[in-house]
């Protein structure tokens, strides 16, 4: 048993000892009214058992007697008792324990710890006689109101790229503050512009629009063409420069809202023009434009499309040429009149291609 007492008062510590005593208190009350039970029923009912009681004097209840020698009456119980449970719960080690460990009945878990009592009695000693705490130094909580929501607001839709420390200098704020202000109640973040090559107009998307109708009804399942018939082409240049840092470009938007876009700008720096043509099974043609060179409609002629159709014939030498779809965008070398010839002469057909956008470039 006494282990048993041992493991559950570590596990549990002093909690664990009054819940064990209010169980004890529960088993006790219950064997007692167990046995009245019992009694009663062995004897013939409950008024029989009192009967009994009181015809062997266990019935007193007013028995004012001042005779010390009395065992049960009102002065031994009051006297007596007051004594014993003056003993029990005042100075038994055990008892004085549960009551320390314990909150205040009266205020249950709202009751001042120990080491506040004491930081109390040590403060009012200084001569502190307010129970509130000293200003501390800062700015208060209260500067996040209405007015510097709405000025931080005005603020960022001024200057969408305006970082939080000068909207802090300026609004004369923290910069927890401006955050807070910025996440919690505007409900924005910054995210990085991204970057596209164009911006196109309403017309350049609708004829986006008109261009993917054609392809999706040209390689529906049963449709005439297939997708490994396509041979996407494009240039791209590849500069030589130091990407500035992204940072600059951040700006704040709402939490639910898209990146905005910017047109990017040219690169004042050296490169080099690489064109690729490709399908289903890897790069067919990559050509690096030589240097000092301009990409003209000769020399994609004489150079792209003849080194595409080889590259197909090598390929695949039992397919028909004419089945090869050439996509690309609408460059100035790419629509010239000696390249729509060529193309025939070749017998390779061209794909409608819309407005240039990165979406759609090969």
């Amino acid at each position: 048993m006494g282990c048993v007492v041992t493991f559950y008062t570590t596990l549990g510590g002093m909690k664990a000892v009054l819940w064990t005593d209010t169980f004890q208190a529960c088993v006790i009350a219950a064997g007692l009214l167990a046995v009245a039970i019992k009694g009663s029923m062995v004897e013939g009912g409950f008024d029989k058992a009192w009967q009994i009681a009181s015809d062997n004097g266990r019935i007193r209840f007013f028995d004012f007697s001042p005779d010390p020698k009395t065992r049960h009456s009102v002065w031994s119980m009051i006297i007596g008792g007051w004594g014993f449970w003056l003993y029990l719960y005042g100075v038994n080690q055990a008892q004085v324990q549960r009551c320390m460990s314990c909150q205040s009945i009266v205020c249950g878990d709202c009751a001042c710890s120990y080491q506040t009592v004491c930081r109390w009695v040590k403060e009012f000693n200084k001569g502190k006689e307010s129970l509130s705490d000293c200003p501390r130094p800062g700015r208060p909580k209260s500067c996040v109101n209405k007015q510097t929501i709405s000025s931080i607001k005005r603020d960022i839709d001024g200057d969408p790229h305006i970082s939080v420390r000068e909207l802090g200098d300026t609004n004369g704020l923290s910069y927890g503050a401006v955050h807070t202000i910025i996440t919690e109640h505007l409900r924005m973040k910054k995210v990085f512009v991204r970057w596209i090559p164009h911006l196109l107009t309403v017309d350049q998307k609708r004829e986006r629009v008109r261009c993917a109708v054609e392809l999706l009804n040209m390689f529906e399942p049963l449709g005439p063409k297939r997708l490994s018939h396509i041979v996407p082409g494009d240039e791209t240049c590849f500069p030589f420069f130091i990407i500035p840092p992204k940072r600059l470009n951040r700006m704040w938007v709402d939490g639910q809202g898209d990146r905005p876009v910017a047109l990017r700008p040219g690169f004042q720096s050296r490169k080099r023009m690489f064109t690729v043509f490709f399908n289903y099974s890897g790069p067919l043609v990559v050509d690096i434009l030589p240097q000092d060179t301009t990409m003209t409609v000769t020399y994609y002629v004489q150079n792209m499309l003849s080194k595409v159709k080889s590259a197909i014939n090598e390929q695949r030498p039992k397919v028909i040429t004419s089945r090869t779809l050439l996509l690309h965008d609408n460059a100035g070398p790419h629509q010239a009149r000696a390249t729509t010839q060529s193309l025939r002469e070749l017998v390779i057909q061209l794909l409608h291609h819309p407005a240039y956008s990165p979406n759609l470039a090969p």
